[in-house]
């Protein structure tokens, strides 16, 4: 269980680093479009950025909700095993 657990936090840790990744890549874009269409009076492809980016958000929140469960079950199994702090 313990080794699983490891396993599903660290997947976890590196979906949520990918994620953070893929929203600065918005983020810049949003940035580049943003400017380019206030000189351009074009607003195409504004709101669909803005929603991927909010969609973005919302799946990062929901990694690190998940992230923070797995790292509390592991503290709460490493008690049980007896290998939590001021324990040999």
């Amino acid at each position: 269980m313990g080794e699983a657990l490891t396993t599903a936090i660290a997947q976890l840790a590196l979906q949520l680093s990918h994620e953070y990744q893929a929203l600065a890549t918005l983020q810049r874009y949003l940035a580049v479009i943003s400017a380019y269409e206030e000189t351009h009076g074009d607003t195409g492809q504004l709101r669909a950025l803005r929603q991927e980016c909010a969609a973005t958000h919302c799946r990062i929140l929901e990694i690190e909700r998940r992230l923070a469960d797995a790292q509390a079950r592991r503290r709460t199994l490493s008690g049980y095993l007896g290998h939590g702090e001021g324990r040999n």
